[in-house]
């Protein structure tokens, strides 16, 4: 009879008799109706029915696949019966146009539970199992999925994992999700982000379950999706992950917290792998345009949103200065140099370093040496054009922005090894003179520092970090400054190794032995030696004027007296005077020295002016007219082309007496 092609006349019949047999209590008969209603379910109706319902099929089914009993050969066949059944009734309902909607809440809130709860994650052994047939039947159902229904399935995929508390059990979790993903369409994977992120506030006071959710977020993006899935609605993703984390900073910072925020900004890391070069840029301003004013901002916050920023940073592929870092993203980054906060100040370093190192030199300064890597610096063979025109724009402002750090006096060794490692990359992506000679003028400025700390642990510090920075300068391949440095390595080493790298924490030294000359820099030498190498710095435009933006323009003091950690006094005194050799001037100041007008010229300059403009602001428009038709020539435009047909007609009157002349010459 079910291989009849005149079924459709007996329908209502055979599905009351398919109704019977599964509310029968034997567990054959209820497996024998199931079967029999999978073969109705491949038949294709000649008459479509529009009033036919199948909401006790689905009823039912779902109940078969929660079957349980002490024997667990019938449990099996019970479930896999059922859940054979919940695959027919998809598929009948799905092929009939006139059928009932397959996607209501009545029909999903049945299946979705029954489906998820017989997914359970290891290996599939049997073909059949139930396990096998749920993850099945949930792929197909899955795929049929599109722009709505896919919210409609869903929904009661996260309702059932909160009862079951399936967020707290990762591995169940990342597999369960990682079937869904595989499973649903291409176009459909961005909602089903969304409405992970939207879940998570509908769990805000319960941190566990926002860091599974978090887990199963950062599971999804780096192992489940491609660069196809991510969707149209990226900034609003990103905006998402940026308020549950933010909305993290009134918490108390225990241990879940941590957990938590860690794996959203993991996370977000892994969902910027997917996002082309133009769209992370998008990204990163968008999360620095979020953090505020140093002056009005959390700490908390700040750094929240930094070490975000860090993780999106790390995915990016830097091409080229003046792109990787165009100054509506540069300025605001430098301007949290400003935060009294030393932890910030070394992740601000820290994005610098990535957004800077183009060919992965990280690792090459990891710490801070007097050995110079000379094969990173061999292979820069060409220079990039477009890389030192941002140099000598920009590069002056970046140094001095992390001198201004250690001017504060709140710094450590861990900022203090990210500055030398972002001057190290910064030198190695553009090996130009004047990024040399900025770099030697921030030598300058950290020696002097150095003279006048209090602190003798820190002033160790700068010493070391002087002597790294050369170290780098040398790069230039020049011998005399090579040797010049290897002899500065070689006294430290045997006068005051303290002064040597790598950082310490506590420094013993002797007093005595600081206060030579021989073992600090001398600045004049190393500029003596550039100079003579040919190395001098081109003068292009920069917006941070060396007059307001170094200390160089000050003497170094002559005696410096250093207070040891024991009560004792410390006295040093520098190598020489700097004083510069010559004297740079920009254009700017060139052209202020020139416009520059006397005191008396000035003084009667200012008077006129005030004189006219209080005379524009008074007098009535009458007044004005007359006073304008007195300073005006009274020459009308008749006179002006009189003028101008005499003086051609004088032009013409010369040039044929010229001509005359030259006929009768001939004659």
């Amino acid at each position: 009879a079910c291989s009849s092609q005149h079924l459709d006349l007996y329908l209502d019949s055979y599905l009351k008799t398919i109704q019977l047999l599964l509310e029968a209590p034997e567990p054959k008969m209820q497996i024998r109706g199931t079967e029999s209603f999978v073969q109705f379910s491949q038949k294709e109706e000649i008459i479509p029915v529009y009033h036919r319902r199948y909401y006790f099929f689905t009823a039912k089914f779902s109940e078969m696949s929660r079957f349980e009993a002490s024997d667990k050969e019938i449990t099996d066949k019970i479930r896999a019966s059922g859940l054979h059944g919940i695959a027919g009734v998809i598929k009948k309902i799905e092929s009939e146009d006139l059928a009932e909607n397959i996607w209501s809440s009545s029909h999903m809130e049945l299946i979705i539970p029954s489906l998820v709860i017989n997914i359970k994650t290891g290996n599939l052994t049997e073909d059949h199992s139930p396990q096998q047939i749920a993850e099945n039947t949930l792929r197909d159902l899955l795929s049929r999925t599109g722009f709505i229904s896919i919210k409609s399935t869903m929904g009661p995929v996260l309702t059932h994992m909160d009862k079951h508390s399936m967020w707290t059990n990762p591995d169940l979790s990342t597999y369960l999700v990682q079937r869904i993903i595989f499973s649903a369409p291409q176009k459909v994977i961005h909602i089903i982000i969304e409405m992970f992120l939207a879940h998570l506030d509908q769990h805000c006071q319960n941190l566990k379950v926002c860091q599974g959710i978090a887990t199963v977020l950062n599971h999804i993006f780096k192992h489940c999706i491609s660069n196809q899935d991510i969707g149209h609605s990226i900034l609003e993703i990103v905006n998402l992950i940026l308020s549950h984390l933010r909305s993290t900073e009134d918490n108390k910072p225990d241990h879940e917290m941590k957990e938590y925020q860690n794996a959203l900004i993991e996370a977000l890391g892994e969902y910027a792998t997917h996002l082309p070069s133009f769209h992370l840029s998008e990204v990163m301003m968008f999360i620095l345009g979020k953090i505020a004013a140093p002056s009005q901002q959390k700490h908390t916050t700040t750094h929240i949103l930094l070490r975000t920023l860090l993780a999106v940073s790390e995915k990016f592929e830097p091409l080229q200065l003046s792109t990787t870092l165009p100054v509506v993203f540069l300025e605001p980054l430098l301007d949290q140099l400003g935060l009294p906060n030393v932890q910030t100040q070394a992740m601000v370093l820290q994005i610098l370093e990535v957004l800077v190192d183009k060919n992965n030199n990280r690792a090459l300064f990891k710490e801070l040496s007097v050995d110079l890597h000379s094969s990173v610096f061999e292979e820069k063979l060409s220079l990039n054009k477009q890389d030192k025109i941002f140099i000598s724009k920009y590069g002056k402002k970046i140094y001095q922005n992390m001198f201004n750090v250690l001017s504060q006096g709140e710094y450590n060794s861990t900022f203090l090894t990210h500055l030398y490692r972002t001057c190290a990359l910064l030198l190695v992506e553009c090996h130009s003179d004047q990024n040399i000679w900025m770099q030697v003028d921030l030598i300058e400025d950290m020696q002097e520092l150095a003279f006048q700390q209090t602190n003798p642990n820190l002033r160790c510090q700068l010493h070391a970090t002087c002597l790294s920075l050369l170290t780098l300068v040398t790069s230039i391949n020049l011998p005399d400054l090579t040797e010049y440095k290897n002899t500065m390595v070689r006294l430290r080493n045997k006068e005051a190794p303290e002064l040597l790298p790598p950082l310490q924490e506590e420094y013993v030294f002797d007093n005595e032995t600081v206060q030579k000359e021989e073992i600090y820099i001398d600045i004049d030498t190393v500029r003596t030696t550039l100079e003579a190498g040919g190395h001098v710095p081109e003068q292009l435009f920069s917006p941070c004027p060396s007059p307001d933006t170094g200390r160089r323009m000050s003497k170094r003091i002559s005696y410096i007296s250093v207070t040891s950690t024991d009560g004792s006094t410390l006295t040093a005194s520098p190598v020489v005077g700097n004083e510069r050799r010559f004297t740079l001037v920009t254009f700017e100041e060139m052209k202020e020295a020139l416009t520059v007008l006397p005191e008396h010229d000035r003084v009667e300059r200012e008077e006129k002016e005030k004189l006219l403009q209080q005379m524009f602001q008074t007098s009535s428009f009458q007044e004005l007219c007359a006073i304008t038709a007195t300073t005006k020539q009274s020459k009308h435009l008749y006179n002006c082309l009189e003028d101008i047909f005499k003086m051609k007609s004088e032009h013409e009157y010369d040039d044929c007496n010229q001509t005359i002349t030259e006929s009768e010459m001939f004659e």
